[in-house]
């Protein structure tokens, strides 16, 4: 249910910010993927786990000014090379 809750572009935006915080990975990363999940709550999964980088990375709701912000944060906090980097960008599309 609460999967649901957290994917569903409806749910207000004090609701994903709950769900961010759940025990459960899948919630997290459907919060993460939520196109209605704002960007200040985006930045901040950012630095939680690589998944949800890369889910943040290719949420199609995520701002492109904020592209090389999420770049640089995913190379420093997981040590992963620029090139690594740019391929998984390459996802987006």
């Amino acid at each position: 249910m609460k999967r649901a809750i957290a994917a569903n572009p409806n749910t207000p935006a004090a609701v994903l910010g709950s769900l961010a915080d759940d025990n459960d990975e899948q919630i997290r990363q459907a919060v993460t993927f939520n196109g209605a999940t704002p960007w200040t709550l985006l930045a901040e999964l950012v630095g939680r786990s690589i998944d949800l980088a890369i889910l943040v990375a290719m949420n199609p709701a995520a701002p492109v000014p904020s592209l090389p912000l999420l770049r640089e944060t995913t190379i420093h906090l997981f040590g992963l090379s620029p090139t690594a980097v740019d391929k998984l960008a390459l996802l987006r599309g």
